[in-house]
């Protein structure tokens, strides 16, 4: 998928991404990211630690991917954006507690899963189907 065909520079890239990050609120859980040039691209950028010190997600944790995953998928109603044209992708913090926290949830999610791809060395981004799990 494309943009709107305009060039975009890297620094007004990074400008635009920064600027999404730091107009969150401090005690958010994560922030979104929204593009549309030089690909159309929506990111929901989550920083979960399970709970306890644990490999599991709490409640309020479950509910709140599960809810983000939901608006990748259908979209938001705070968002005018279609999300069947975007690239969308969910990242998370690259520690071994929240991969495994992370694949525990995907594997027992009720419904959406089959729309989840996990991000590995050799994976493609290929579809605007899928919502791709990167950790970072």
């Amino acid at each position: 998928p494309t943009g709107s065909g305009k060039t975009t520079s890297l620094a007004a890239l990074i400008d635009k991404i920064n600027s999404q990050i730091l107009g969150t609120k401090p005690n958010a859980n994560g922030y979104d990211i929204e593009l549309t040039d030089p690909v159309k691209l929506i990111a929901e950028v989550k920083c979960n630690i399970p709970i306890n010190g644990g490999n599991v997600y709490g409640s309020a944790q479950k509910n709140g991917i599960a809810k983000d995953i939901n608006g990748l998928i259908n979209g938001k109603n705070k968002s005018s954006i279609n999300p069947y044209d975007y690239l969308k992708f969910m990242v998370f913090l690259d520690k071994p507690e929240i991969r495994k926290a992370t694949r525990h949830f995907v594997k027992n999610m009720r419904e959406g899963k089959e729309s989840i791809t996990f991000i590995e060395d050799s994976s493609k981004i290929e579809t605007t189907e899928n919502i791709y799990v990167a950790f970072v």
